[in-house]
């Protein structure tokens, strides 16, 4: 979905002018999709699907003229303008035509569209303390800076994120990001990965546990929630929630408190929530799988990570960074980032990463060619190599190469190929490469 823009405020604000300080700004979220954009100091903006809005943003769920906002210095409210899936503060509607006040850090809802007004940030820049694990793995490209900018203005607020894409476009790394940009950076992260934690220890993992609330329960033991108090809580894969587990979630973000296992007070937590799938949670919530009203808690701002395979250009410039990474003395040819930007990766940064570690290791030239990118059969492009005898000759050698490495262990070697055990095996048959026999000791 594309976004003719906010041609009020361009002309109100005066984008593209000298550096103004940054005041107010509005988010609009809805889908994985979204837009920010800076209010002006007073005015009148509408909202809707209309080319003629101040305010475009095509939502399906919005009408051509949804909404009015009303701007004046310190104050900012909301008109719904007859729309005809309506217009929320809260659990409140509004009557068409009547202003109300949207306090700052409150959402109001235009049909299945969420708006947030941010308040501009007070006194000097928070400065970095410390290297994430984010500032390695993330590279903004031009494909990305929509939706980096409006990550950056989500976290400087409370508001829980979701974060929405295929496995391996980076969900992981952008919610590091939103942390270390929030004014909660010199607290914890903690990572919840929902898919890895069996259903019998999930209460007790989350929420903690009392000494003797179950057998085994030997000491009195914080859960991760509690453990995060005063940071950000990343709940990754968050639709594989058992469904007992998604109540309780969902009271932690009505009234911040936890409840340990075997306990009978519970508990203030001061804690920020993001939360990433790979799955469509809407198609959940109407097929019964996950509670509508925790989806609607969680998605204060809903942010969609788009597939390698949408931002073709990307691949040339993350490719070139993560070599420099690994092998800043390496580089590619022109012809292996064809190759490389043909490809779907359907494993997307995730599977490009791996590809090009793989090949540094393994290529000991300086310049890595076409023929030296050995891509997954299964998914690669065909004509990915000019011609298959270089591509299988360069396979050939990788593997010599990997087996050296790891001194004849075909399971290392194996992992440093990016392939399972039996692959390599079936390979050293195809190539004709003798398999590395087993060191019998002898025993006196």
């Amino acid at each position: 979905m594309s976004h003719p823009g906010a041609r009020g405020i361009e002309e109100t604000a005066g984008r593209g002018g000298g550096r103004a300080r940054r005041g107010r700004t509005a988010l609009l979220t809805g889908d994985g999709d979204s837009l920010a954009f800076d209010l002006p100091s007073r005015g009148e903006l509408v909202i809707g699907r209309d080319p003629g809005a101040d305010i475009v943003f095509a939502h399906e769920s919005l009408s051509r003229r949804h909404a009015r906002l009303l701007l004046e210095p310190g104050s900012v409210q909301l008109c719904d303008l007859e729309s005809k899936n309506g217009t929320r503060i809260g659990a409140r509607r509004l009557v068409p035509g009547r202003a109300e006040a949207l306090r700052p850090g409150a959402a109001a809802e235009l049909g299945a569209v969420l708006l947030l007004v941010v308040e501009p940030q007070r006194g000097p820049s928070r400065p970095r303390t410390r290297e994430t694990d984010a500032d390695h793995d993330l590279v903004i490209t031009p494909a990305l800076e929509g939706l980096d900018d409006v990550l950056k203005r989500a976290s400087v607020t409370d508001l829980p994120i979701l974060l929405l894409g295929e496995t391996g476009v980076g969900k992981d790394v952008f919610a590091e990001r939103v942390h270390a940009l929030s004014p909660r950076a010199s607290r914890r992260l903690v990572r919840v990965h929902a898919a890895a934690i069996a259903e019998p220890l999930f209460e007790s993992e989350l929420f903690g546990h009392e000494q003797g609330a179950f057998t085994g329960a030997t000491a009195a033991k914080a859960g991760l929630l509690e453990a995060a108090d005063g940071g950000t809580v990343f709940i990754d894969e968050v639709g594989e929630l058992p469904a007992s587990i998604q109540v309780k979630l969902l009271r932690v973000l009505d009234d911040r408190r936890i409840q340990r296992v075997g306990a009978i007070t519970p508990r203030k937590v001061d804690v920020r929530f993001v939360a990433a799938t790979n799955r469509d949670l809407a198609t959940e919530v109407a097929r019964g799988v996950f509670r509508q009203d925790l989806y609607q808690r969680l998605r204060g701002v809903s942010l969609r990570v788009p597939p390698l395979r949408e931002r073709r250009d990307d691949v040339r410039i993350l490719a070139c960074a993560f070599l420099r990474r690994v092998a800043d003395d390496k580089r590619f040819s022109e012809a292996a980032l064809r190759a490389l930007s043909r490809q779907p990766f359907w494993g997307n940064v995730r599977e490009l990463r791996n590809l090009v570690e793989r090949t540094a290791l393994l290529v000991r030239t300086e310049q890595i060619g076409q023929a030296d990118l050995v891509f997954d059969a299964a998914t690669a492009v065909p004509g990915s190599s000019p011609d298959p005898a270089p591509a299988q000759a360069s396979q050939r050698q990788q593997i010599v190469v990997a087996l050296e490495k790891a001194r004849g262990n075909q399971t290392v070697a194996a992992g440093l190929l990016g392939m399972s055990r039996r692959a390599l095996v079936y390979k050293l048959t195809e190539y004709g490469i003798p398999r590395p026999r087993k060191t019998v000791r002898k025993t006196t």
